[in-house]
């Protein structure tokens, strides 16, 4: 999807089914006037909108019961004449030995003990109910993007031997682990998990290996800095390559807390050469928001944002509070208008309350 200055201002004008004929016409009328329209001008590309998976919600639409409301779900999140025609998904690819609470579960949860023994890979082929959804999307709804992050590896790969509470990957530089360097077993992990979707009739697009690596939070997360990332980005890019996969499925990182923080990391990514193996960088909002487009030439995501404050409400606008309609359109519109920000995710695409479905936001 690209945007012109004329498209740009028939949409203005006649809604968001504005095409050529109707950008001609808004240059016409502006004949008189000071302002200049060159057709061939073009802002960024849109790779599009999406929402995540992660965390369980996979299964809140895998696990319903009842097929015609399963199908009304999907068709309202996917759907792009009835539905708010999402086009990117986003999976969490799972660091946890168990599946309770919303634990995402990994397939890897036994230390095979060591990182350059044969790894022992349970996968269960629902991955939390996120695979059932992808493969509908795909299937069904004509979706070609699926971004799959981890938040953690597991966590005998880390130096804290835990999933939770940050820690960073055994062979970074400065992790200092006794139990050896386990950066290729993770970016051969990370990579199973491509082939295991691909099998299953669904390509990943985006493999991301980090998420929020500034906060070290009590749940799946793992701490890295830029020059971090950067090393496994090397590493991870180069495993794609030996499996023949880079044409399919590239990097993305590093879904940062804030994108202060992700600037920064993209800075020490290009310094140690690997930002030519990006195919997109990704940030959240949480602790800072843009300012202008990011100095990267990869494509920018938003692939996080939410409400972690306000009430859920269907209102477009009431006195712009933060679950409004309108105040998510202008959030969405800074993100892509003043932060040439290519694609945009909202975090969860549905949560549970007692006895009720809903889209978020």
């Amino acid at each position: 999807m690209r945007f012109t200055d004329a498209l740009l201002a028939a949409v203005a004008t006649h809604g968001a089914t504005a095409g050529p004929a109707d950008a001609q016409n808004v240059e016409a009328r502006q004949a008189g006037s000071a302002v200049t329209i060159d057709l061939t001008k073009t802002y960024q590309t849109m790779d599009g909108f999406g929402f995540s998976t992660a965390f369980q919600r996979g299964n809140l639409i895998t696990n319903m019961k009842n097929e015609k409301t399963k199908r009304e779900l999907l068709d309202l999140l996917f759907n792009r004449t009835t539905g708010a025609g999402f086009s990117i998904i986003r999976t969490g690819i799972g660091s946890s030995p168990d599946s309770s609470s919303d634990h995402m579960n990994t397939f890897a949860p036994k230390n095979p003990g060591g990182p350059n023994a044969e790894p022992d890979y349970q996968w269960d082929g629902k991955d939390s109910g996120q695979l059932y959804v992808c493969q509908e999307a795909v299937k069904t709804y004509g979706v070609k993007t699926i971004y799959s992050d981890a938040w953690s590896a597991p966590g005998y790969m880390k130096s804290n031997n835990n999933e939770n509470n940050g820690g960073t990957l055994c062979g970074m530089p400065g992790s200092n682990c006794a139990s050896g360097d386990w950066r290729q077993a993770y970016a051969n992990y990370l990579v199973a998990y491509v082939k295991f979707y691909r099998e299953a009739g669904v390509n990943v697009t985006h493999l991301g290996f980090l998420n929020e690596p500034e906060f070290a939070a009590s749940y799946a997360s793992m701490s890295a800095n830029g020059n971090q990332a950067a090393d496994f980005i090397k590493i991870l890019h180069a495993t794609l390559e030996a499996e023949n996969l880079t044409d399919t499925t590239g990097v993305a990182c590093c879904d940062s807390e804030g994108w202060g923080n992700q600037v920064g990391m993209v800075n020490s990514i290009k310094q140690a050469g690997a930002e030519d193996m990006l195919k997109a960088v990704t940030t959240h909002t949480y602790t800072g928001g843009g300012n202008g487009a990011m100095n990267t030439k990869a494509p920018v995501w938003l692939s996080e944002q939410c409400d972690l404050n306000g009430g859920w409400t269907t209102a477009w606008y009431s006195n712009g509070g933060a679950g409004d309609g309108m105040t998510w359109a202008n959030n969405i519109y800074n993100a892509v208008v003043g932060n040439s920000v290519s694609g945009y995710l909202y975090w969860e695409g549905v949560r549970k309350l007692p006895r009720l479905f809903f889209i978020s936001p």
